[in-house]
């Protein structure tokens, strides 16, 4: 049992540290304009450097209605003078449908 550990250490830590590869992916030939790319380990779009602030903007789906197409334009105004010009917006729900300012249909009604 003693040799099995010691050598199931040993092959752990020998994979586990291993270099990483230095092979870069070359970039797309003729990505498209506005289109994010990688050069080396560096984003960019349209050749310049690319640097993005993103936010999760949890509430943004529920500001996506009609009615809130205001708060909406404001809340992104207010994101985009922090710096932001990156979000995550979450489009989908859990729980019973009908329920307010809960995304319809639910992606899992029941627990």
């Amino acid at each position: 049992m003693k040799y099995f550990v010691v050598l199931s250490m040993a092959a752990f830590f020998f994979t586990a540290f291993q270099p990483l590869p230095t092979a870069i992916p070359k970039q797309a030939p003729n990505p498209p304009k506005g289109f994010v790319t990688v050069v080396g380990t560096q984003f960019q779009i349209d050749g310049q450097p690319y640097r993005f602030v993103g936010t999760n903007f949890w509430y943004g789906m529920h500001l996506g209605v009609p009615q809130h197409r205001d708060r909406l334009i404001q809340e992104l105004d207010q994101l985009k003078t922090l710096g932001c010009n990156n979000l995550r917006i979450v489009v989908g729900a859990e729980g019973p449908e009908g329920v307010p300012y809960r995304v319809q249909p639910p992606l899992m009604p029941p627990p």
